[in-house]
């Protein structure tokens, strides 16, 4: 997934979400082995699980997730820093604390 924002007003905001990274966060959440390449996975430990978890993907969550990171990102235009940004990232669950 990635966040692309305007640097000036209005500030409109651009989020992709790669289903691929969608699975794979779901198969480290259930322990399901894999190996993924950038846009594919290798092999999977649990090939049935996989397809179920890929035809559980709905607009409900691609909605879910852009209104999230809209809701957090739109509520002020003020510029991140490093570590303001490492913050929001820790909050959505796309990073650990170091």
């Amino acid at each position: 997934m990635f966040v692309r924002m305007c640097p000036y007003f209005p500030f409109s905001a651009r989020i992709c979400l790669n289903q691929h990274y969608w699975l794979a966060h779901r198969m480290r959440r259930e322990g399901i082995d894999f190996e993924q390449t950038s846009n594919a996975f290798l092999k999977c430990g649990n090939p049935i699980r996989l397809q179920k978890l890929a035809d559980s993907l709905t607009s409900r969550d691609l909605s879910m997730c852009g209104q999230k990171w809209l809701a957090m990102l739109s509520t002020s235009a003020v510029l991140l820093t490093g570590g303001d940004l490492d913050e929001l990232l820790r909050a959505v669950g796309l990073k650990t604390a170091a």
